[in-house]
């Protein structure tokens, strides 16, 4: 059975999920990208695009790049 959702279909652009991201950060540096609604915690959209450089800079070192022998990577948060 195939599901539609009532919701029209979105259009994906052929960039990469961070090219996507950042682009529509870019000029809103310091704009909320996001409230954590608990403690009111604010990431601004130039932190956010530094922690993703940062994260994507880490897996590229050598030593962590071993994982994508496997393909697949698990991220644990507390």
């Amino acid at each position: 059975m195939i599901y539609r959702s009532a919701i029209p279909t979105l259009d994906i652009p052929p960039v990469s999920l961070t090219e996507f991201v950042l682009t529509g950060a870019r000029g809103r540096e310091d704009k909320p990208a996001f409230i954590e609604a608990a403690s009111g915690r604010t990431i601004l959209f130039g932190e956010l695009e530094s922690r993703i450089r940062r994260f994507a800079g880490g897996l590229a070192r050598p030593r962590i790049r071993a994982w994508r022998r496997d393909g697949a990577l698990q991220l644990q948060h507390p």
